[in-house]
């Protein structure tokens, strides 16, 4: 039994790294500009004037656009 608490305490506590190094290297959060909540990245990007854009969703369904170099 205490294997198995070993086990999953050793299990729980590389997710939490795993998730907290994950979170280092996305960078920093991106808020929705319309009502602040925390938004993703829909995959889709553009350049354009010569800058790199990409397109964030925010669970609201507000679709807006970062520069590349804001995502850091």
């Amino acid at each position: 039994m205490k294997r198995i608490f070993n086990l999953v305490l050793i299990t729980l506590a590389a997710f939490v790294l795993t998730f907290a190094a994950a979170k280092i290297l996305w960078g920093r959060e991106i808020l929705c500009p319309v009502d602040n909540l925390p938004s993703v990245m829909t995959g889709t990007s553009r350049v354009v004037d010569g800058v790199l854009l990409y397109q964030y969703r925010c669970p609201r369904q507000h679709v807006f656009w970062v520069r590349g170099d804001q995502q850091i």
